[in-house]
């Protein structure tokens, strides 16, 4: 008798990409189906043949890429087991000197790209669309999966694989902003045991990107996002939430320290990187739902208290 055992919503999404994600049992036997929310969706699902294909020509001998087929409009995946790049990375934070060292080593592994995939950038309407404007000259992929995040390939029986491939764009993609989103993520998750050992900043000068490039490439994410979530992220909030809202500069205002505080969640760092970023751009404010500035400012003002040595 088939059973559901897992389901997952991703649907704070613009609805063309809002998914369902559910593992399925059958007599022991599990696959991974991923189904669109909403009628808007279903491109995003039926496209996972085609970006599987291109990305077993990307990937070359060094990446195994998940098989897909397409039944009933979903998307249908084998059941895989192994551990997380990230989470073996992870086992090692305590030895920090190893971790970094993983990281470099599954970088250049994931990046071992076809040589045919590597052409120069050339910015197109394509990627205004979605990442918004970007001064930049340098290589780029011709198929790019954008989320290489390490939590996204297992160590398995098959060697390296990579399980989700939801993000992959026909269109030329700076190879840089890749390899950022991949390090800046994992640093994201595991911030304070990272920043035990090294700045954020030196974290990121290790794997070459320095401030202003870094400051490039949140930009170009900041955009993702809001491709992704709809503008000003407004999938990711409830319609209640999306009455009263604060600008950006309210917020740089009201706290005079914000430069090198964070919050606890991956959402709430993205909204306060997304503010650092918009600043050091000197782009146009944005305006944010009421409920997450409030939250932000009072897990800031506890931060700020204790390091001042405040207990009020």
């Amino acid at each position: 008798m088939q059973q559901t055992v897992y389901v997952k919503f991703n649907n704070l999404r613009h609805p063309d990409f809002a998914v369902k994600t559910s593992i399925l049992e059958n007599n022991g036997q599990k696959l991974v189906i991923k189904s669109s929310i909403s009628d808007e969706g279903k491109k995003h699902i039926l496209d996972f043949p085609k970006k599987a294909e291109a990305l077993k020509k990307l990937y070359s001998n060094n990446v195994n890429v998940l098989d897909v087929k397409i039944e009933n409009d979903q998307a249908v995946f084998p059941f895989v087991t192994g551990q997380t790049v990230a989470g073996l990375i992870e086992e090692s934070l305590n030895d920090f000197p190893t971790a970094m060292e993983k990281i470099t080593h599954y970088l250049d592994l994931i990046e071992s790209y076809s040589d045919d995939s590597i052409t120069d950038f050339e910015i197109s309407d394509e990627y205004r669309r979605v990442f918004g404007d970007t001064d930049y000259n340098g290589s780029a992929l011709s198929i790019a999966n954008i989320d290489e995040i390490f939590d996204n390939f297992l160590i398995t029986d098959q060697g390296l694989t990579l399980i989700d491939y939801e993000w992959v764009f026909f269109f030329s993609v700076p190879k840089r902003f890749i390899r950022f989103r991949t390090v800046y993520y994992f640093l994201v998750k595991n911030y304070s045991i990272i920043t035990k050992n090294i700045s954020e900043e030196d974290f990121l000068k290790h794997f070459g990107f320095d401030q202003d490039e870094a400051a490039i490439w949140k930009s170009a994410e900041d955009n993702f996002q809001q491709y992704a979530h709809g503008k000003l992220r407004k999938y990711m909030y409830t319609p209640g939430y999306m009455r009263d809202v604060y600008d950006i500069n309210d917020m740089l205002n009201n706290i005079s320290n914000i430069g090198k505080v964070y919050s606890d969640t991956v959402e709430e760092n993205r909204y306060i990187h997304s503010v650092l970023a918009r600043q050091a751009n000197n782009l146009k404010p944005q305006n944010y739902p009421k409920y997450l500035y409030k939250k932000i400012i009072k897990k800031l003002q506890k931060k700020i208290q204790k390091k001042s040595g405040d207990k009020s």
